[in-house]
């Protein structure tokens, strides 16, 4: 080959040399341009909250209360406690090392009387939001009792519900939401003139559309709650929310969910749950515990009996299924879930009589000398005057008397026969795990006056310890037994006769007063089958009130709960396990929202005061 040959392929090399590296630093650029995206690049934003975004919040007298929430958007927003209400909170997730505001279903915040935020079914809009949730309600509202102008709305059973006005259709999505996973939903209101529509997105997957109406509403803009914030309050996490007054273009919303994707590491699995609601009928075992938690099981009633005696099934011989495969579930799995401790939330038995006693003892022995467990006595396991003799004889003080975990018990009612409340039916234990120190007070139904002056005395006594009480009836149908009747402390009671105080009393002579009360657990209404909620203690401290109690319709409707304890994280992880069905509940009777039966209590203020009260250094959330 000549020079002139050499020298014609050495300029063809040195060119694809530089076409080589022009395509990288293009593509460099691209990957740059792509890592720096910020929904301020794009015209139109008009809203945009970010909790990972630590100056954009307003704390309270505690670091974790927001007062206000800056918007980072041109309009400037200042999303605004309300007084009346409970503050959120700001808290860790497990989103990327991001954080998200808690809104706990008695918080809500105020945008105000914004004209950026004052659009109707006939404004082009684009909504998008990262949330989980553990219950129904309103995320982004502007409407009042009389007229409805928009609602991006958390319904029963649902991810997303969207609403525009008056004499439009609303849309929902087919996706379920939980209190573990979190999603993101995005809202675009587009079209012409008799063609406008609005469609809604799950994780970047078209899921529903509607026809907005139109109206104009005389409320402000809420976050958590519409009507100024005062109904359809949403208990859930806000990671970001954003708006636009335009409706984006497809590669635009794209952009933006990407962006919200990848901030957040949405497409990954998460550790201890599917990533897809679990369906009723598939199997999934519940992951073992990770290292660093511990776990309180609690075993709802165990009322389904066979046998002679019980009124169900007369022949053969005395057994319970559902009873049985709860306690060798547990039993075997006490090192797999760290299971610290077990509360029977009572009704242990149907009928009051021998046969079942025995039987339940039985059960019940596979925990005695292997696990700490204490027992509610139910309005089954008494008479109608509260006599308790039955339960006393299989599991009285003296049974537990040696345990070095066992507080004591109440010796009943004065000048009378401690089968009246007495002899272990009222009954103070303790325990240690995660570095926290307990004590679970196991109380009987519609305990009188007396039994609430012996748990005063205990938690006051204890009130170093994190307390938690298990009573058989406390939650449910607040006039009235029904699932769908409004849910919430009882007002009613079913022993005891006049002695006994109904739920709602026992709140406001008791359980109220006590600093270091954080979780009281309940059983005893089927009709309600779940609910959970949380109070404010005179002190300021928070209660979680959880009720557990699952329709007995099968010998393999066996469903316990695990909460399990997250110290570092200062949560608990509530799951719903049935070990017959082997699987995580998902829908169940009316319940069908699987945040019924699956979510997360914030426990945070209850470990920083009860570290305190011992002198601890408090340490950070993790």
């Amino acid at each position: 080959m000549d020079e002139s040959g050499q020298s014609r392929i050495s300029i063809r090399q040195e060119g694809m040399r530089w076409s080589a590296r022009i395509a990288i630093a293009a593509l460099a650029w691209i990957g740059v341009a792509a890592a720096a995206f910020s929904p301020g690049d794009l015209p139109g934003l008009v809203l945009w909250l970010d909790a990972g975004d630590a100056a954009s919040i307003v704390p309270g007298e505690r670091p974790e209360q927001v007062l206000a929430w800056r918007d980072k958007s041109p309009a400037a927003h200042r999303a605004a406690a309300i007084k009346s209400l409970e503050p959120p909170i700001r808290v860790p997730t497990r989103l990327n090392g991001h954080a998200a505001i808690r809104f706990n279903g008695k918080s809500a915040l105020l945008l105000g009387d914004s004209k950026h935020l004052d659009f109707q079914g006939t404004d082009d809009i684009t909504f998008f939001v990262v949330i989980n949730a553990r219950s129904n309600g309103s995320i982004l509202a502007r409407s009042d009792a009389r007229s409805m102008q928009y609602r991006f709305h958390v319904p029963g059973g649902r991810t997303l519900r969207v609403m525009f006005g008056r004499g439009g259709r609303q849309a929902d999505t087919t996706a379920t939401i939980s209190p573990d996973t979190f999603r993101l939903l995005s809202v675009v209101n587009a079209g012409g003139d008799g063609k406008r529509r609005f469609t809604l997105r799950v994780d970047g997957r078209d899921e529903g559309a509607g026809v907005p109406g139109t109206g104009r509403s005389q409320a402000q803009t809420s976050i958590g709650g519409r009507n100024d914030g005062k109904v359809q309050r949403l208990n859930f996490d806000l990671a970001e929310m954003i708006v636009f007054r335009r409706a984006l273009a497809d590669a635009e919303r794209d952009q933006v969910e990407s962006y919200l994707r990848t901030k957040f590491a949405l497409d990954k699995k998460p550790t201890e749950q599917p990533k897809k609601p679990v369906d009723p009928g598939h199997a999934v075992p519940l992951a073992d515990a990770p290292e660093g938690t511990f776990a309180l099981a609690v075993i709802p009633d165990t009322q389904r009996y066979h046998g002679p005696g019980s009124g169900r099934d007369q022949t053969g011989e005395p057994r319970n299924p559902a009873f049985a495969s709860r306690v060798e579930w547990l039993a075997g799995n006490l090192k797999a879930q760290r299971i610290a401790f077990v509360s029977h939330a009572g009704d242990i038995v149907d009928r009051n009589n021998r046969q079942q006693w025995a039987l339940a003892r039985g059960f019940m022995d596979r925990f005695h000398g292997q696990v700490p467990y204490g027992i509610s006595v139910g309005n089954h396991d008494m008479t109608g005057g509260g006599n308790s003799s039955l339960f006393q004889e299989h599991f009285g003080a003296k049974r537990f008397a040696d345990m070095p975990w066992y507080g004591g018990t109440y010796g009943g009612r004065p000048g009378q026969l401690p089968a009246v409340s007495g002899n272990n039916a009222n009954s103070w234990q303790t325990f240690s795990a995660g570095g926290l120190d307990f004590v679970i007070v196991h109380m009987e139904c519609n305990a009188p006056d007396d039994v609430l002056a012996w748990v005063d005395g205990v938690l006051s006594a204890q009130r170093k310890r994190l307390a938690i009480i298990t009573t058989h009836m406390y939650l449910g149908g607040i006039t009235s037994a029904g699932g769908s009747k409004p849910q919430g402390r009882m007002k009613w009671r079913k022993v005891h006769g006049k002695r006994g105080n109904t739920p709602q009393q026992i709140w406001e002579k008791c359980f109220a007063k006590h600093p270091n009360l954080f979780l009281v657990l309940c059983g005893d209404q089927s009709s309600s089958i779940t609910h959970h909620q949380t109070s404010r203690g005179e002190h300021g401290n928070a209660v979680h009130e959880v009720l557990q109690d699952y329709p007995r319709t099968a010998d393999d409707a066996d469903w316990l709960r695990v909460f399990r304890f997250h110290p570092k994280e200062r949560l608990i992880r509530v799951f719903t396990y049935s070990p017959a069905q082997k699987r995580l509940a998902a829908r169940v009777g009316h319940a069908k929202a699987r945040g019924d039966h699956q979510f997360e209590l914030d426990i945070g203020q209850a470990v920083a005061d009860h570290l305190r009260q011992r002198g601890i250094p408090t340490i950070p959330k993790r």
